[in-house]
């Protein structure tokens, strides 16, 4: 499994590099998740706030749990993103990728992004 507790593939969590990102595929996704799950409260990213949010240098990174294995879980702020309530910009991100490299290096598939949910923000509240 590459995709282990603490490191992927003999890289740890923290010392992965998201500087290269590829969304092609699934930019579409992520842009129009309201319309595809048919709720209108769901928030549709566009990629470049989900690259933001890898780019989070107090970003928390981890195993997805995929079945694959091979799929890395960053939460991270974007700062360009609307807010969450009022006016304004800044929105913590849940970003799912998978690398294009084994070991990792820093070019990864963007795989999918969505708006963190309250467990996820009470988590990275907390950090120090």
């Amino acid at each position: 499994m590459h995709a282990g507790e603490d490191e992927y593939d003999g890289v740890a969590y923290e010392q992965l590099s998201f500087r290269e990102v590829d969304w092609t595929e699934s930019a579409l996704h992520i842009r129009t998740r309201s319309r595809r799950t048919g709720r209108t409260n769901e928030f549709d990213v566009e990629p470049e706030w989900a690259s933001e949010a890898l780019s989070d240098p107090r970003r928390l990174v981890g195993s997805a749990r995929s079945r694959s294995g091979i799929a890395v879980l960053v939460l991270g702020w974007s700062p360009s993103a609307p807010a969450r309530h009022g006016n304004g910009f800044g929105r913590l991100l849940k970003v799912i990728v998978i690398p294009k490299d084994h070991p990792p290096r820093s070019r990864w598939w963007g795989a999918t992004a969505m708006d963190a949910n309250r467990a996820d923000r009470r988590y990275y509240e907390e950090l120090p």
